[in-house]
């Protein structure tokens, strides 16, 4: 409790002289360093200065110009019912004296010669102005008092001691709550008639015994109730006065509900020291200090609980990040409601998210706490932002890209997979792949799904479906398919793409019926023969009539070289216009081998890129059966459109590929070597 013996006091001092008003002043801070006085040389200017900051005191003239003390104090007590007013004049009578004290003057003064005088009036001063001050801090203790009398979540009976009787004076709302009936059937009654005999005798023996002893002293009561039987506990308490106690005081507690409330505190410390999350209680008076925080705010933010209590976030992360922090606490506590919201927060050397909530507690209408709970989402985050970048790069597929759920419908579609079925994505997600396929693909991608789930299966599979559009023919896909990553046996479902094939599948065909044509071509070539070398000189396909006549078959000549099979006076010649070809160049010449006379064309052989990968050499043999230059003109113009077409079949079917199809292994050998 403060030394209320030492606070300044303010006087005021209305007079119409202002020597005398000046001179009063003087002696009276001279006679008390408390002591500070305002003048006023009406009662007008008087009442100016009452406002909203009125003096201690009032010291008055009686006989002034316009209102008199006395109508002066008249005024100033519909203003200040207990202000000390002190009629210091010159010209009283003992009527003005009566009239003043009836008027409600503290006290009257007449003034007189010498300084004794103004001694007198501090004293008067000093005595009206410690009354008034006790008066009104007795006041507000009894407004202080019942108003947590009557607002009290305890039951409270303030108990009158007379002749050694007991009645109950006071009760407040809670013990008429407690005990089962109204107030007007408490106040004014024994315990025996409030509380009912067998109570009665039992409070009666506790409450002599607190006499007796001046300590507290604790009881229980039983009373009927109309929803049964209930116990209440109490405790009386003496208050004494001038050494005697003179009134008891009563403490009424629900049994059963203290104990929940014990048990439920009990409960929440549990909760607050074992939950996941971290947890922490936030101090709102004056600042953000750090109430608490549980062992799970200890492991995640990596800051102990000493470290951290009695802190506010500004000295916890530092001016920048504690303000933001404390501004969620401010709105928070404006708004009186819940927040949730995501904050980026430093404690150690790296930055990290957090998914925070808070929340006001409020305590007699008054927020005095928040409590909040705080999750690290660092890792979140960050595959978020992974999931955003994987998602853009879904999206700029080519492919359909597709995701099932465990239950096999669509999860997940890009936009090139809703582009592809013609469907809406609302349509398709949620359904299932029968929308798109027909039975029998529906059960093959089944099948192939039980084979990634097998212990040995594979990583992916590809297989052809035919895909049915909203609208249109079904387009054929390659349907290649995995399962996404679980643990353990919870299956979380596939993904897969799908290619549109049709046109490679044309293209397919196509080349297939290509390959054909120049197979046969070249099995049937007229009079001559065809061999196909790769860059390194061996022949990788052969074929023509002229190859049984001399006694070979394709088999024996494909992966020979020019040297294994002719003479070196034709392998210079031949290995010549070979490497011609490969360089792009196109040739026409003859040679004589074993008597007979052969004419020799190579050309180049391209891939679809238009790279050259191959060198055709197309022989036919010119010996005998030929007459004139008529039927050989006629002849060689017919060699060079058979060359024309098989040049361009080769040229057509990509031997840089077709090769290892139609030639067999071992040509795929020779290519690669070559």
């Amino acid at each position: 409790m403060s030394d209320t013996s030492r606070q300044q006091i303010r006087i005021l001092h209305v007079d119409d002289e202002p020597d005398f008003a000046d001179l009063t002043r003087a002696f009276l801070e001279q006679e008390d360093d408390r002591f500070t006085v305002e003048t006023a040389a009406s009662a007008d200017d008087g009442l100016a200065e009452l406002g909203d900051c009125p003096p201690d005191c009032i010291v008055s003239d009686y006989n002034m110009p316009g209102k008199d003390g006395l109508e002066f104090l008249q005024t100033v007590r519909e203003r200040q019912p207990a202000l000390p007013f002190i009629l210091f004049t010159g010209k009283g009578t003992e009527e003005v004296a009566s009239d003043a004290v009836s008027a409600g003057a503290t006290d009257y003064l007449r003034k007189g010669s010498g300084t004794g005088q103004y001694s007198l009036l501090a004293n008067r001063i000093r005595n009206a102005v410690t009354q008034y001050r006790s008066e009104k801090r007795l006041r507000e203790t009894r407004e202080e008092y019942g108003a947590v009398f009557e607002n009290a979540k305890n039951g409270l009976l303030l108990v009158g001691i007379e002749d050694g009787r007991f009645r109950y004076e006071q009760c407040n709302p809670r013990a008429a709550e407690l005990i089962g009936r109204d107030e007007a059937d408490i106040v004014g009654r024994t315990p025996r008639d409030a509380l009912g005999p067998e109570n009665g005798q039992k409070v009666v023996g506790a409450y002599r015994t607190c006499i007796r002893q001046r300590d507290p002293v604790e009881y229980t009561v039983t009373l009927e109730l109309p929803a049964g039987r209930a116990v209440r506990e109490c405790e009386v308490s003496p208050v004494e006065s001038s050494g005697d106690v003179t009134q008891l005081v009563v403490v009424f507690r629900d049994v059963i509900e203290q104990r929940e409330r014990q048990r439920d505190l009990e409960t929440v410390e549990t909760l607050f020291r074992h939950a996941q999350d971290s947890l922490f209680l936030i101090d709102v008076d004056g600042e953000f200090s750090i109430e608490r925080v549980n062992p799970a705010y200890e492991d995640a933010t990596g800051v102990s609980a000493s470290n951290v209590q009695g802190r506010t976030p500004t000295q916890l992360l530092g001016e920048e990040q504690g303000a933001a922090v404390e501004a969620r606490y401010r709105e928070c506590v404006e708004r009186r409601e819940p927040l949730q919201y995501t904050e980026e927060l430093q404690f150690g050397s790296e930055p990290s998210y957090w998914e925070t909530k808070v929340a006001p507690v409020v305590v007699e209408d008054t927020v005095e706490y928040i409590a909040g709970s705080t999750r690290n989402i660092t890792e979140r985050e960050r595959r978020k932002t992974e999931l955003q970048e994987y998602e853009t790069i879904i999206e700029a597929l080519s492919d359909a890209v597709y995701v099932l759920d465990e239950e096999g419908r669509f999860r997940y579609v890009n936009d090139e997979f809703v582009e592809l079925v013609g469907y809406d994505r609302n349509t398709i997600l949620g359904n299932t792949p029968s929308l798109i396929k027909d039975e029998a693909a529906v059960e093959r991608a089944e099948r192939e799904l039980g084979r990634l789930l097998s212990d040995d299966g594979p990583e992916a599979v590809t297989f052809e479906v035919a895909v049915r559009p909203r609208d249109g023919d079904p387009v054929v896909c390659d349907d290649h398919m995995g399962v996404l990553p679980y643990d353990g046996d919870e299956f979380d479902g596939s993904v897969g793409t799908l290619r549109d094939v049709t046109d490679r599948k044309e293209r397919e065909r196509q080349l297939r019926d290509i390959k054909s044509q120049y197979q046969t071509l070249v099995e049937n070539f007229p009079d001559g023969a065809i061999f196909l070398y790769d860059r390194d000189l061996q022949v990788v396909r052969a074929g023509g009539s002229e190859l049984s006549e001399v006694g070979l078959s394709p088999e024996a000549v494909e992966g020979t070289t020019p040297r294994d099979r002719y003479p070196p006076e034709i392998v210079e010649e031949l290995t010549l216009n070979i490497e011609d070809a490969l360089a792009g160049k196109r040739r026409t010449f003859e040679q004589e081998y074993r008597g007979e006379y052969y004419r020799i064309q190579t050309v180049p052989v391209r891939a679809d890129d238009g790279e050259i990968t191959h060198a055709m050499a197309v022989s036919q043999n010119r010996t005998g059966g030929i007459e004139n230059r008529g039927d050989r003109g006629h002849r060689d113009d017919r060699h060079a459109e058979v060359v024309s077409v098989v040049s361009t079949l080769a040229d057509r079917s990509a031997f840089s590929t077709a090769e290892t199809t139609v030639a067999g292994p071992r040509a795929e050998a020779l290519s690669s070597r070559g």
